[in-house]
C-alpha cells in the first residue's frame, strides 16, 4: 500500500485510551485522527518525529505489529490530536515536496 496524508478518524476500541495514556497522556482530550499512513515503519517513525520536531504531539499506531513481523504488508498511522491535523498535513506536504525537490 502506497504512503499518504490521510483525513480519516481512527477506529478506537476500549483498549485505546489506554494506549493513549500511555504514550501520549495529553491526547486523551482529543479524538486521534490519522494524518499518514505508511507500511515502512521507518518511515513513520522519521514522520513522527519530524512532526514533534515542529511542535505537534503525535504517535504511532500498528508500527509493532508490522515491525515485529518484519514485513510491510502492514499500515503505520502517524496520529495527531484532530485540532492539529490540519496543520500536521500541510507539514507533511511540505516535507514530502522537499524530500522529492532532493532526489
Amino acid at each position: 500500500m502506497k504512503a499518504g496524508v490521510s483525513g480519516h478518524g481512527a477506529d478506537l476500541t476500549p483498549e485505546a485510551p489506554n494506549i493513549l495514556e500511555t504514550w501520549c497522556p495529553h491526547m486523551t482530550t482529543t479524538e486521534p485522527i490519522i494524518v499518514f499512513t505508511e507500511t515502512d515503519a521507518s518511515r513513520a517513525e522519521i514522520i513522527k518525529s519530524f512532526l514533534r520536531g515542529e511542535g505537534i504531539r503525535c504517535f504511532l499506531d500498528g508500527e509493532q505489529t508490522a515491525g515485529n513481523l518484519g514485513i510491510s504488508a502492514f499500515e503505520v498511522r502517524v496520529m495527531v490530536p484532530s485540532g492539529d491535523a490540519d496543520h500536521a498535513r500541510k507539514l507533511i506536504e511540505q516535507h514530502e515536496q522537499r524530500k522529492k525537490a532532493r532526489c
